[in-house]
């Protein structure tokens, strides 16, 4: 609450899809029966999200549109995602660890306090129409939290409560469609058989709904991803996606000069700079040198989290976007990478000489966090702050002009 309390206070981000997706006929009709039919069969501005447009209906049903109440609805799912981090993790420390009950316990504090104070995951809190992606998490956390119960267990109705909670995730936020394969990645956890043929029959109903959903997410959009091939070629891509999964990995570990617009490093028809070369020679290279230690099961299960929870957005695959990289898109793949520094923390805390110098990291690396997160906060206020905020990152770009 004090990381995140200038928040309430701040006005809608009018000029920047505020005024699109959260004040709208649909958010105005409330909740009437014609208007939830429109809101669940209709798509708008490029999107299908409507669970998300449920929440503003409901939130504008009660109280208008009073800002506050909209970024204390945001604020309150944030904390919400938190325990359910606190709570999956400590499942999952469980299968990866012999540890004991208080460790497995440890892991699961640190991954949250870094992702719940985490200067990269201010964004969806901060600004109300990124709100999709805090309830989209929060469905697909619930889910993942079932489908390991439903393991443990073997008891169908977590199994039926994956499939509910997936599908109302999708309906927030279309990255919801990692879904299967990161239930192949708790399968890898814990030990299930995959020479099996019941654990990938299991997922089928969410490859079905996943082409389903995709292929709903692409008509949503329509011409705007397909139309006029203003698109970078593959050969292009393959140097961003290096590009784009380093920056994400570098502002979820080492959040510096976070911004809300990253700006492609070269346009659509230039030459892609030399520079960025470095990053598919570099990103393989240290990958290599590195492999023993990523091939420990925990560290593997942390790495995977992240990669396919960002994949989607690495720009590997041409999408119209106006910007390389968004702060929002790595909420729920922190949790990966959060996930191998609490581990790493909790192995070196247990070596008695370093036991001292790790809390002490920790601690000042929590603090970073939350200085960070609250100062950072004041460019949401308004529309103007964001903009002067945008107008300094292009300005210190090397190929600002003035006008």
């Amino acid at each position: 609450m004090a990381i995140f309390w200038p928040v309430h206070n701040f006005s809608f981000v009018i000029g920047w899809d505020d005024q699109t997706f959260v004040t709208n006929h649909y958010t105005e009709d409330g909740l009437a029966r014609k208007n939830l039919n429109a809101i669940i069969t209709e798509f708008y501005h490029g999107q299908y999200a409507p669970v998300n447009q449920l929440y503003y209906s409901l939130i504008f049903e009660i109280f208008d549109y009073n800002p506050i109440y909209y970024h204390i609805g945001g604020f309150v799912i944030h904390l919400i995602n938190a325990a359910l981090v606190y709570k999956f993790v400590g499942k999952i420390s469980m299968a990866l660890f012999s540890y004991t009950a208080i460790k497995n316990a440890q892991v699961a504090f640190f991954t949250t306090i870094f992702f719940a104070c985490a200067p990269v995951n201010l964004e969806p809190v901060a600004w109300v129409s990124a709100s999709k992606v805090l309830l989209y998490a929060m469905f697909y956390l619930m889910s993942l939290i079932s489908y390991i119960k439903y393991i443990n267990t073997k008891k169908n109705i977590y199994f039926y409560l994956v499939i509910i909670g997936f599908i109302i995730s999708f309906g927030a936020k279309e990255q919801a469609v990692t879904m299967p394969v990161c239930m192949l990645l708790i399968d890898f956890a814990y030990k299930r058989d995959f020479k099996e043929g019941i654990v990938w029959y299991e997922k089928l109903p969410f490859v079905v709904l996943s082409l389903l959903f995709a292929l709903a997410s692409l008509q949503s959009q329509g011409m705007v991803v397909f139309g006029g091939g203003k698109f970078y070629p593959i050969t292009d891509r393959m140097f961003l996606f290096f590009y784009t999964i380093s920056e994400y990995f570098t502002k979820i570990f080492i959040p510096v000069n976070l911004s809300y617009v990253y700006p492609y490093p070269f346009q659509i028809g230039e030459k892609s700079p030399m520079w960025l070369w470095v990053y598919p020679f570099f990103i393989p290279v240290a990958l290599f040198c590195l492999k023993r230690f990523l091939l420990r099961k925990w560290m593997f299960f942390g790495a995977l989290f992240f990669l396919i929870h960002i994949l989607v957005v690495s720009n590997l695959f041409s999408l119209a976007r106006y910007s390389a990289i968004a702060d929002r898109y790595a909420y729920l793949s922190s949790i990966g990478i959060y996930f191998i520094l609490a581990s790493i923390i909790v192995k070196a805390n247990s070596i008695l000489s370093f036991r001292s110098y790790v809390l002490g990291m920790s601690v000042i690396y929590t603090c970073f966090f939350a200085f960070y997160t609250h100062n950072h906060s004041f460019v949401w206020e308004n529309s103007i702050t964001l903009k002067r905020k945008i107008k300094t990152v292009m300005e210190h770009r090397s190929d600002y002009k003035k006008p």
